[in-house]
């Protein structure tokens, strides 16, 4: 599944939770842990940010509450060397919100910064 299709999976669906998670189990920072439990938990998952935002200019920069009535999450993620907005992601919860700005910040990592160089 490519990462556009996970940034839009509905995760209140049947199964796509579950898409979510495998996605997650593919990151190096979750390669030990047993694939199919409820790992990743969001503790792990603004640990495995925390060290992607200290090598490289790239930063979760603030979560948003939405409106009460669709009870959902804007996540905003930043460039810290040009202050420059890359993606806001929104989310029904903050597992969510959590995995798929781990999972895009990753992949930002990889294919942008990195060949900045």
């Amino acid at each position: 599944m490519k990462l556009s299709e996970i940034l839009q999976l509905d995760l209140r669906e049947p199964g796509n939770k579950d898409e979510l998670r495998k996605a997650l189990y593919k990151l190096p920072f979750f390669k030990d842990e047993a694939e199919g439990e409820l790992f990743p938990e969001v503790e792990a998952l603004e640990s495995a940010l925390w060290k992607m935002q200290k090598k490289y200019p790239v930063l979760l920069s603030y979560i948003m509450p939405g409106s009460v009535e669709e009870a959902y999450y804007s996540f905003m993620i930043k460039r810290t060397d040009t202050h420059e907005w890359i993606k806001t992601i929104y989310a029904q919860s903050m597992f969510e919100g959590f995995g798929k700005t781990t999972l895009f910040i990753f992949a930002y990592i990889n294919n942008v910064l990195k060949k900045e160089g």
